[in-house]
């Protein structure tokens, strides 16, 4: 019996011993965590004294002295809150001078439109006289280009005509140089038709113009009939004749 005693007493010591060795070691193993969270408790402490804020509490914790307000834990932020921004105070002089700041801007913005539609419609006007002289310019050259045409025409002709006039007076046979002893210049006054044999020869025909002359050569004498007698002034071999008619009236004459 004071065997199984001792047995007992010895297993009952050891379970102490070993639960006393268990219990310090866990106390040892929280030593770190508990130095941590009572580091991080006093930092929000801090920062709550600087701020007026106090820390959010733990959930269902309760501080020892009764009181409802939960106590800082690990993690907890801190949040300041925002300072109320003071209302502003518009007075008179703002508010007027604002008003004519806008009105100052709007003005500008009009003043710069009327520039550029004033300037928009001067290069549109610009534009306008530049195709227009342009257009004078190249009309004008075309008037040039016709009129001288016309006068190219005009002078073509009057050399077709003196050549065919030429070519009329020439005899077709000239078997001999005949000497022409008689001249008669024609000058029309207006437009006539002349028809005139020379020394006895074929008629002959021809239309002339005002201001137009035509010279016939004979070697004995003319006989003319003329459209208007008053239409012609006649030279024979150099002195002047003069009108042979009356305005209107056809005429026949002859030289010598």
């Amino acid at each position: 019996v004071v065997i199984v005693i001792i047995l007992l007493i010895s297993a009952v010591v050891g379970i102490n011993s070993l639960i006393n060795k268990y219990e310090r070691e866990r106390e040892i193993a929280r030593l770190p965590e508990d130095i941590k969270k009572i580091d991080q408790n006093e930092i929000q402490s801090a920062q709550g004294d600087l701020l007026g804020v106090r820390p959010q509490a733990e959930k269902n914790e309760k501080p020892q002295d009764g009181s409802n307000d939960p106590k800082p834990t690990e993690g907890n932020v801190l949040v300041a809150p925002a300072p109320a921004k003071p209302k502003e105070h518009v007075t008179k002089e703002d508010a007027e001078k604002k008003a004519k700041e806008e009105a100052d801007r709007i003005a500008k913005i009009e003043a710069e439109k009327k520039a550029k539609d004033e300037a928009d419609r001067l290069a549109k006007l610009e534009s306008e006289k530049k195709a227009k002289e342009e257009a004078d310019r190249i009309a004008k050259i075309e008037a040039e280009k016709k009129a001288k045409d016309e006068a190219n025409r005009l002078a073509k002709l009057a050399a077709e005509n003196k050549a065919k006039e030429e070519a009329e007076q020439k005899p077709a046979n000239t078997p001999k140089k005949v000497a022409f002893n008689q001249e008669l210049i024609i000058e029309a006054l207006d437009r006539v038709t002349i028809e005139f044999q020379i020394d006895e020869q074929a008629v002959r025909k021809i239309t002339l113009k005002p201001d137009q002359i035509h010279t016939i050569k004979a070697s004995k004498s003319f006989s003319l009939n003329v459209s208007d007698g008053g239409a012609i002034n006649v030279i024979f071999n150099g002195q002047d004749k003069g009108v042979p008619g009356e305005l209107g009236q056809p005429k026949k004459f002859r030289f010598p």
